[in-house]
């Protein structure tokens, strides 16, 4: 027994480091896009903003932020627009790299998901009948902490990916609400090939293909969790019916 809980433990230490290596790697991609779309809002107002100075048209501008965008390096849209290319490139590396680790790990946590409440309603069902007694309200409390660790492990691995998609795709409406502004015609043609541009740019966390890491597998996994739990309890209580009428019919 105690072979079997080391090595299930130690499975379990093991998808949680592929996974904080994983998150990791996501949270830093995510980052680094925050940061390009952050350098091409403000590159483009200070080209407004130098624009707008060279014609006589100071904008309302407090000195901090005017002293702020004026210190703000130059940098070329191009090589930003590369380097969101690159960076939606590495996603794509990071796919190929853990999807089987990835698979692998989200399967496991379906089937935990599913075990560890059925485990729950199971002794919760056996406790209530009185068939067990107060020194194992302890197992009741470990089977409802394992149940909630495991959608907490399942949130933690959906969310980084999640929030980088959403910093990748924030770029799009970024460069749109610029466009809007008054610039100069060539900052406008650089911002009009950086939209796009854009379109091609794919920044989905996928395994395979077979599903995209975001939010709304939670709702297809608890979707498939409460089917699979109706379906294991409503066989627990038909074999508790045959039991119990099993004394009568004899």
């Amino acid at each position: 027994m105690n072979a079997v809980y080391l090595a299930v433990y130690s499975m379990q230490y093991t998808a949680l480091a592929v996974q904080l290596q994983y998150v990791s790697v996501v949270d830093g991609i995510r980052r680094r896009l925050q940061l390009v779309n952050d350098r091409i809002f403000e590159e483009v107002n200070r080209r407004r903003f130098r624009g707008l100075l060279k014609l006589g048209h100071l904008p309302p501008v407090d000195l901090p932020e005017l002293q702020r965008v004026a210190s703000i390096p130059p940098v070329d849209i191009h090589c930003l627009s590369d380097l969101h290319w690159s960076l939606c490139s590495i996603i794509h590396r990071t796919n190929s790299v853990f999807s089987w680790q990835l698979l692998a790990h989200v399967v496991t946590l379906l089937l935990h998901t599913i075990i560890a409440p059925y485990s729950l309603f199971t002794a919760m069902s056996l406790y209530t009948q009185g068939h067990l007694t107060d020194r194992y309200l302890g197992h009741l409390f470990m089977q409802a902490v394992w149940a909630v660790k495991h959608w907490v492990q399942l949130l933690l691995l959906v969310w980084p990916c999640s929030a980088a998609t959403q910093e990748a795709n924030r770029t799009a409406s970024i460069v749109c609400k610029l466009l809007n502004k008054e610039m100069s015609p060539e900052t406008r043609k650089q911002l009009e090939t950086l939209v796009l541009q854009l379109f091609h740019h794919n920044a989905e966390f996928s395994v395979f293909g077979l599903f995209t890491l975001h939010f709304p597998i939670l709702t297809s996994i608890a979707g498939a969790v409460t089917t699979y739990l109706v379906i294991l309890i409503q066989f627990q209580n038909a074999d508790s019916n045959d039991n119990s009428d099993t004394p009568s019919n004899t």
